[in-house]
């Protein structure tokens, strides 16, 4: 496989997932009053991939795009995790569409009963592939990857319905050598609200310059 740790793959119906997800107010454009992220950043954009799971249609077509991103990481899988929570219908729903069993991944291990961060199928040497929801700073997909790996599991890559393509993020993936996909990115989404006139030309403009240094954005 080529090196995935930059989003090079692309998913042919990229599209048509960025505007069904635009469709269904998963995403809110608000460069006027900008959103204040955990992390502390500003954000004219919002996107809540959870409203996903309120629309079968629109989630059907983020598995057949998994199905595919898989196809595109290469050989075969014995079991696919999820972060938790944001990770886990779709690494449910894809361990179901592919048969195969199913992990999660703990922010942190239980205080009580066998204290584990990894729940269901894990091993040592299974290979897997970890679905997050949204990939921003990659804070939690990162560190649910290194739980994995202290499980000796094997993580082919790490797999999001959409990215806002950081290049921190970027930086961290090929620091801990994971393979990155998506099945959405910021350009496709973008594109998408521009063509269907959710957002103006000039609100590209401050979209490009926020994605290009988010923790700067409204410091100015």
């Amino acid at each position: 496989m080529a090196d995935q740790t930059e989003p090079s793959w692309t998913w042919p119906r990229a599209g048509e997932l960025a505007r069904a997800i635009l469709e269904i107010g998963a995403v809110e454009f608000r460069p006027e009053a900008p959103f204040t992220w955990s992390s502390g950043w500003l954000s004219p954009i919002y996107c809540d991939m959870r409203v996903v799971l309120a629309h079968p249609d629109v989630w059907n077509l983020a598995v057949e795009g998994m199905v595919a991103a898989l196809d595109a990481v290469g050989g075969t899988m014995d079991v696919i995790a999820g972060t938790s929570t944001a990770g886990i219908p779709h690494a449910a729903a894809l361990a179901r569409a592919l048969r195969l069993p199913m992990a999660y991944v703990r922010s942190s291990a239980k205080a009580h009963g066998k204290q584990r961060r990894v729940e269901g199928c894990s091993g040592p040497g299974l290979r897997t592939v970890l679905l997050e929801d949204t990939f921003s700073t990659g804070r939690s997909a990162l560190e649910a990857v290194s739980a994995l790996r202290e499980e000796q599991m094997y993580v082919a890559a790490t797999l999001g319905i959409y990215s806002y393509d950081f290049e921190l993020f970027r930086e961290k993936a090929r620091a801990a050598n994971v393979p990155v996909l998506r099945l959405v990115g910021f350009d496709e989404l973008v594109d998408a609200a521009l063509v269907s006139e959710r957002i103006r030309a000039e609100d590209l403009r401050v979209l490009q310059a926020w994605r290009e240094q988010p923790d700067a954005y409204g410091k100015r």
